[in-house]
């Protein structure tokens, strides 16, 4: 016999691990797996403190992500879940440790489904969109969503989408609403009969590293170098390799620390990376040169890879502000100075358009 509940109801939610499947007043909320996977394990634990490892672990049990992705999650669900005068707090983070489910939780063993659950199964959505060590985000089973046969023909699992900040501005609903129906009209005008299908030519894949022990990487604007984080036991240093040859040349010693997926500047001769110490919330921006030397620090308080602007003239990156979690997007100088922030939002993406 399953002894496990087949609800768990908290404020006007319903979650059903079935699926998992999320209500709201029995009108489906739509999330897509990794959220509703990272509320039903908060929810199996409610009132306990569950480490960020834990989560990710199971959430994504047989692949590397940086902890951004964990991140990411939880700001959703805060946004999926505040009621209309913001002031219910369902998830608590805990600085240096992880999240709790503060909310009343009631589990059900036995149930049927309430009006609207049963006319309305919740849509999961296909699209996992998230900051990941690659420093992209992409489009995942879109095509199972669209309607549009043509949209389904044309768009491919995987197509990289880059998001600007994700706040709940104007400015940023119009731009997506615009970018959805540019692909619609753009697919939609590919999958039409006698209309000429673009030649891409033969994918060429090429391995870059063979250690095995690479954790982040980025490679130049010339496509010349790779500048890479390597892992060694419990220890991460920084590297810098030519693609065309596999030469490297270490810019930073082993340590016990974490970096954060480097950048490198527009012109190639410097990049950044964000170092964390110990348990410490926040990282610490420097800036290297490619050719090696000594790392001059930027910038504080940096919890995100950062993002150089086409001119080379200024950063972008997330700063957290605990408990709440929320995340504010940060733009100063490449020097670290005039830091002014452009947006608050429950997440936030470092790109520039």
């Amino acid at each position: 016999m399953n002894s496990k509940p087949q609800a768990y109801d908290f404020g006007p939610f319903r979650l059903k691990p079935a699926g998992p499947s999320l209500y709201k007043n029995g009108t489906p909320v739509p999330l897509t797996p990794k959220v509703l996977e990272t509320l039903l394990a908060l929810l199996e634990r409610a009132g306990e403190v569950v480490g960020k490892e834990v989560l990710m672990q199971r959430i994504w049990p047989d692949t590397y992500v940086d902890e951004s992705n964990l991140t990411y999650s939880i700001s959703i669900l805060r946004k999926a879940l505040r009621d209309h005068d913001g002031s219910t707090l369902f998830i608590k983070t805990v600085p240096r440790r992880g999240y709790q489910f503060v909310a009343a939780v009631q589990r059900h063993d036995d149930l049927g489904p309430t009006a609207g659950e049963a006319l309305a199964p919740a849509p999961v959505l296909g699209t996992e969109c998230a900051v990941n060590r690659k420093g992209g985000a992409t489009l995942r089973e879109l095509n199972s969503l669209s309607p549009e046969p043509a949209l389904r023909k044309g768009v491919a699992d995987g197509l990289p989408l880059t998001v600007e900040g994700r706040g709940s501005s104007k400015r940023r609903r119009i731009l997506s609403s615009a970018l959805a129906v540019a692909l619609v009209l753009f697919y939609g005008w590919w999958g039409m009969p006698g209309q000429p299908q673009p030649n891409l030519g033969a994918l060429t894949i090429t391995r870059l590293t063979r250690e095995g022990n690479i954790k982040d990487a980025c490679i130049s604007p010339d496509g010349r170098h790779l500048a890479q984080v390597t892992r060694d036991g419990g220890l991460q240093s920084l590297w810098i390799k030519q693609i065309s040859t596999g030469s490297q040349l270490q810019l930073v010693a082993p340590a016990q620390v974490r970096y954060l997926k480097p950048s490198f500047s527009s012109d190639g001769d410097f990049i950044f990376y964000v170092q964390r110490d110990g348990s410490n919330l926040w990282g610490t921006l420097y800036r290297i040169a490619s050719l090696g030397g000594r790392p001059e620090k930027l910038l504080e308080r940096v919890n995100s890879p950062v993002a150089v602007s086409p001119d080379g003239s200024q950063l972008a990156f997330v700063r957290e502000s605990p408990p709440e979690g929320e995340s504010a997007l940060m733009v100063a100088s490449v020097r670290g100075s005039s830091i002014r922030q452009t947006g608050q939002a429950e997440t936030a993406r470092t790109d520039f358009h």
